[in-house]
């Protein structure tokens, strides 16, 4: 009996000594080969893929290169956890099956978070917006502070900080790029002498045209008289076009000029 038990006892004792020696092993692979692999991104790949993308901002390479390694770093921990499963004679396959039963329910409960996910690297890998840019993305326009993978930060124009899902961002106005148009709609009524306004408003716009060449991107469009379709009422429209980032500054400026010297000239607007 004391034989059968020393026996019993003796296989035991190598099955836990094999077990702990496959697990050693296993982690020493992990542990090399994920160092090596980081290694070898950081120090052969990391270099050609800025040089290939010298156009794309740092900001926005960096953020993808983070993604990637970050991925890479989840196959090697998610291949470690199931090799030691194995060792501890844990049924892997069994467990596999079963949590692609309730990947399915809580899946339905992060439904948004990977709406989010992918959104976001699409937003980032597209570069529709990078930090520092104006936008506007529904009713908030500000600029933008944080570019995540789950969340867009904007410092609104009022000092507010908004915390955007990536997910619920369908339509974005980019405000920092390309050039800016400026509209100027001049009220007229039917007692508007509109020769005189015209030629008001001819002498005004070269004048404005020297005072701010600087932030003129081309020549302005005097269109004259047009029509709002939904309210009936008439206008008398000039159109600028100036650089980004000027077009606030400069719409209150040239309303001024118009108002203020048509006031002068005794032309007639619509009050």
């Amino acid at each position: 009996m004391v034989d059968v038990f020393n026996q019993i006892s003796h296989l035991a004792w190598q099955e836990i000594l094999n077990r702990l020696w496959q697990f050693f092993l296993v982690t020493v692979i992990f542990w090399l080969g994920r160092g090596l692999v980081n290694r070898f991104f950081e120090s052969r790949l990391r270099h050609k893929v800025f040089q290939v993308a010298p156009k794309t901002s740092p900001q926005r390479l960096q953020t993808i290169w983070t993604i990637t390694k970050n991925a890479i770093n989840y196959a090697f921990y998610f291949f470690y956890v199931y090799a030691v499963l194995g060792i501890l004679g844990f049924p892997v396959s069994t467990l596999v099956a079963g949590a692609g039963i309730a990947g399915v329910a809580v899946g339905l409960g992060i439904k948004d978070f990977i709406t989010d996910v992918v959104n976001g690297f699409f937003i980032i890998l597209e570069g529709q917006y990078e930090v520092g840019e104006e936008v506007k993305i529904g009713d908030i326009r500000g600029k933008v502070q944080t570019v995540g993978i789950r969340t867009t930060i904007i410092q609104g124009t009022s000092g507010n900080r908004y915390y955007i899902p990536n997910g619920d961002i369908s339509i974005v106005n980019n405000l920092s790029r390309e050039n800016r148009q400026i509209v100027i709609d001049l009220p007229i009524t039917d007692q508007t002498q509109l020769e005189d306004l015209a030629h008001q408003v001819q002498v005004i716009t070269e004048g404005l045209s020297q005072d701010y060449a600087e932030d003129l991107t081309a020549e302005p469009v005097i269109s004259g008289v047009v029509k709002d379709t939904t309210t009936g009422k008439f206008y008398y429209q000039i159109s600028f076009y100036v650089t980004n980032g000027a077009q606030g500054r400069l719409t209150g400026a040239f309303y001024f000029r118009y108002l203020t010297q048509l006031q002068q000239a005794g032309i007639h607007l619509l009050d």
